[in-house]
């Protein structure tokens, strides 16, 4: 049973609700005297706002945590990319020492996990850029057999994982925090891969390069991903972007988690987003086949975009228009397509970076007061 101290107002207790406190039944507060009613307050994990926090909290000032969420899309992780190579290279440092958490889905989650192993975001720029084609290799057999059978083998991918990944395990991750979802077929649940709870238990420690493969077997274009954790469990996993295409406020929740009573700082990426007005052949099958993983995407990520400036006000979200240059395929890696992703990206750095970058402004230390007696 939560405790709420009798002079709380009610400014507070709804500032409370902002960060993912779930109340089952309504708490009414009456100024200087005692509480009505028995309500149950469940809360996943200690999570509590801020403004009441600090009200509890001994003194001290408050600390900002840094967290980096990075949406799937394919090939469009080029985008993103584009981004956080500016980052690293003005502020000199690999995004592990700038971030205190890093989280990502399907490419995402991929371009999160090898950040965080401390790649350079510029080699795995070069990587998607090089080996995009690879990764999604077509032939005149590609489109009939992907009625059947997955259309591209996961070899090439996995290949690109095991290079930049090797035989790393989360539990290694130790700079910064790593957060990846991916959907278990076993289980039928969402799995969050997360560093700190796989340095606690072996069952929730995974091979990298099995992360990231998992978090991007986006259904039709991949096989589904079976990996094992170290401790033996059995996991047969799909895109993460099945249930969390853009991860951000999944991983406020976690940071909330972490961190109790700190500023969260949220730098949020997507790979882009539709502009043109969708016009089907038809409305049936044939005719929205074409567009289904792409409205399922934006929709999805726009909404999960509102959720999170919900729950914390610092998010900055940096998502780019695709226009009329740029395939809006997940899965278009024709030569053409990587140069103009380039291209829009490096508009975007020249026209925005320092939005992006204002996360790492310091904000004016807040003084925690003491518990009222």
């Amino acid at each position: 049973m939560a405790r709420i101290h009798p002079q709380i107002d009610k400014q507070q207790v709804r500032a409370q609700r902002r960060v993912g406190m779930h109340l089952t039944q309504r708490i009414e507060i009456v100024r200087g005297g005692e509480r009505q009613g028995s309500p149950q307050v469940q809360r996943r994990g200690p999570s509590i706002n801020l403004a009441l926090r600090e009200r509890f909290r001994g003194a001290g000032v408050t600390m900002t945590k840094r967290i980096l969420s990075i949406d799937g899309g394919g090939i469009r992780g080029i985008l993103p990319l584009a981004i956080l190579v500016e980052i690293e290279t003005r502020l000199a440092k690999p995004c592990a020492d700038l971030f205190d958490m890093i989280a990502g889905t399907s490419i995402g989650g991929i371009i999160a996990t090898g950040l965080a192993h401390r790649v350079p975001a510029k080699a795995l720029y070069e990587m998607l850029m090089a080996d995009g084609g690879t990764i999604f290799a077509k032939s005149v057999l590609t489109y009939p057999l992907s009625i059947v059978e997955p259309k591209y083998d996961a070899a090439p991918l996995e290949k690109f994982l095991n290079q930049k990944l090797g035989g790393t395990t989360l539990d290694a991750v130790k700079d910064t925090e790593l957060l990846v979802p991916a959907c278990d077929l076993i289980r039928g649940d969402t799995i969050f891969f997360k560093s700190w709870r796989a340095r606690k238990d072996p069952f929730y420690n995974f091979a990298l390069a099995d992360i990231a493969r998992a978090t991007s077997a986006a259904e039709t274009y991949f096989s589904p991903a079976p990996i094992r954790s170290v401790g033996g469990d059995l996991y047969r996993c799909i895109d993460g972007g099945t249930a969390a295409n853009n991860p951000t406020p999944a991983t406020i929740l976690e940071a909330d988690h972490l961190w109790p009573g700190e500023h969260l700082a949220v730098l949020s990426i997507g790979t882009g987003f539709q502009t043109e007005v969708l016009s089907p052949a038809n409305y049936g099958l044939t005719g929205w086949l074409p567009y289904i993983p792409g409205i399922f995407m934006d929709f999805q990520a726009s909404v999960l975009d509102r959720l999170a400036r919900w729950a914390a006000g610092g998010v900055v979200r940096c998502n780019i228009p695709l226009g009329p240059a740029v395939a809006t395929a997940f899965d278009d890696a024709s030569p053409e397509n990587p140069e103009a992703l380039s291209s829009l990206g490096q508009q975007f750095v020249a026209a925005d970076i320092n939005r992006a970058l204002g996360i790492f402004a310091e904000p004016a230390a807040k003084p925690v007061k003491p518990p009222v007696a």
